[in-house]
């Protein structure tokens, strides 16, 4: 069995940027020797409940989440070229599945400005049964650490600790090949993670299943991008690990210890896959009929009820 889970990975429900069906998902970590999958879309949980039935009955263990959006200030803010930083958010309790609703939900009604937005207030308020990573090279973590903002990457990482509670942040290590940003901020987090106290958690931020799936998103990021297939490739990165070994090289490289190298693994065995399960899922089929009182003459509220099937063009 894999020490590693993958707790960063995108479905084709990441619009325009994942490539992979979920069904190809569950079918590829079980081929990896996995038992365990989280689901983290960009800012939406469309691919949740398909996810979550289809990972049970394959006998992997679904882990809810989102890569939600968080704003620069706050939710209500909306300049011009302020735009957003990427946080992991994992439900390991009902409690936890339930304020990823909220957060999502408030995040595109209140919060939608390019992208369905939250903030730290939002996530103070709702931050109950969740896991939060710092995410990948958008995160606001990586965006100061890239500017040689040490100081402000140790501040926020320690007020994102102070948000979700000791023990429920980590700072998220990728390793990904021919990115130089990412080669960059790697020993900058291993350096925040021993100045703080803030566990490191392996990761990849997967997007399609198999490397030979490149070109394939390349058709993708152009079609979001509005680029050409000829320009800089930066898709040839992002795919579910071939081997096991990744989180114990990534243990390897930050000491090999728990203390500077937290075992993904060891981390989705905390996210009960009943107890974030969706709640009280629509059973297709059974929609609640409403009763009309009789003596009203097929009418409601005054307005004659339409024809049976009229709805439906017949």
């Amino acid at each position: 069995m894999s020490k590693f889970v993958h707790l960063h990975t995108h479905s084709h429900y990441s619009l325009l940027d994942g490539l992979s069906k979920i069904d190809g998902l569950i079918a590829r970590t079980k081929e990896l020797g996995m038992d365990a999958l989280a689901l983290t879309d960009h800012g939406v949980l469309y691919g949740a409940v398909e996810f979550y039935k289809k990972a049970n009955k394959a006998g992997v263990k679904p882990i809810l989440g989102v890569e939600a959006y968080v704003a620069p200030r706050d939710r209500f803010s909306k300049e011009a070229n302020e735009r957003y930083y990427h946080l992991i958010l994992l439900a390991e309790t009902n409690e936890g599945w339930r304020n990823l609703i909220r957060l999502v939900t408030k995040a595109h009604l209140e919060g939608f400005y390019y992208k369905p937005r939250a903030d730290k207030d939002l996530l103070r308020e709702f931050h109950g049964g969740l896991i939060a990573t710092s995410s990948c090279l958008g995160g606001e973590i990586s965006q100061n650490l890239l500017f040689g903002k040490y100081e402000e990457a140790k501040r926020v990482a320690l007020e994102y600790q102070d948000i979700f509670g000791e023990g429920n942040y980590f700072l998220e290590i990728q390793k990904h090949p021919n990115t130089p940003d990412s080669e960059k901020v790697w020993p900058e987090l291993i350096r925040l993670s021993r100045d703080t106290g803030i566990p490191l958690v392996a990761a990849q931020d997967s997007h399609y299943l198999r490397s030979e799936d490149a070109d394939y998103h390349d058709v993708l990021l152009a079609v979001q991008t509005g680029n050409r297939l000829s320009d800089d490739d930066q898709s040839r990165r992002f795919f579910l690990v071939l081997t096991g070994g990744y989180g114990e090289k990534i243990q390897r490289h930050t000491g090999g210890t728990r203390e500077h190298g937290e075992d993904s693994r060891a981390l989705q065995r905390r996210p009960s896959a009943r107890q974030s399960a969706p709640a009280r899922l629509p059973q297709a089929g059974r929609q609640k009929r409403e009763r009309i009182p009789a003596g009203t003459g097929g009418r409601k509220n005054g307005r004659p009820l339409p024809a049976r099937g009229a709805d439906q063009g017949a």
